[in-house]
């Protein structure tokens, strides 16, 4: 999948994402019927090309309505956001941001059992 141009998506961008990630292809209709509640569909087109601009979506033209398809997927995506705010934020040191989300919040015990398994796997 390409690598998306900007960094990061804004909180509404990130919410259509999450919806084409959700069900892989789709118009901007399918998306505006499953937002609660749906914004304006102009606004919502808007969105979604400026996501096509950013190389996050892909536009199907081959269809009278338009369909559209993530270009990254949710966990590429992911990876990228980590990534850079482990460069941002914590200079680098993915360990400083580990230890924040292991020390400040709340993990069940299967997912500290999880990490245990993990860091197992590492000796």
């Amino acid at each position: 999948m390409s690598r998306p141009i900007n960094k990061n998506l804004t909180d509404h961008e990130l919410k259509i994402m999450k919806l084409f990630w959700d069900h892989d292809r789709a118009s901007v209709r399918d998306i505006l019927n499953m937002l609660d509640p749906p914004p304006a569909y102009t606004s919502l087109q808007t969105a979604v090309n400026n996501l096509v601009k950013k190389n996050y979506l892909k536009k199907d033209n081959s269809e009278k309505e338009h369909r559209f398809t993530a270009r990254i997927d949710r966990l590429s995506y992911q990876n990228s956001v980590a990534e850079n705010l482990i460069e941002d934020v914590y200079e680098g040191k993915a360990f400083d941001l580990a230890l924040n989300l292991i020390e400040n919040q709340k993990l069940s015990s299967d997912e500290i059992e999880r990490i245990r398994q993990l860091l197992g796997e590492l000796d």
